[in-house]
């Protein structure tokens, strides 16, 4: 969703469950991507990960040799 974009720059991209989530270009774990926009309620997995806190070894292994805006699952360190 990033990609092209500048860190700030107001972006939309698709949501583990297939919704559109608005989201906020930022720099995560020294790449720059996509963040929600404002923190997920109460007991939805906790906040999204920012520049102290990397997103999670599942996430980067999901996406080794894709290209950019490629969709891809994978299970995080919580089992979901």
């Amino acid at each position: 969703a990033c990609a092209g974009h500048a860190i700030g720059a107001a972006v939309t991209f698709t949501g583990p469950r297939g919704e559109a989530v608005a989201g906020i270009c930022d720099r995560i774990g020294g790449v720059i991507a996509a963040r929600p926009d404002r923190p997920p309620p109460a007991g939805a997995g906790g906040p999204p990960p920012g520049p102290d806190r990397p997103p999670p070894p599942e996430a980067v292994a999901a996406c080794a040799g894709k290209a950019a805006g490629a969709a891809v699952t994978f299970t995080g360190p919580r089992g979901d």
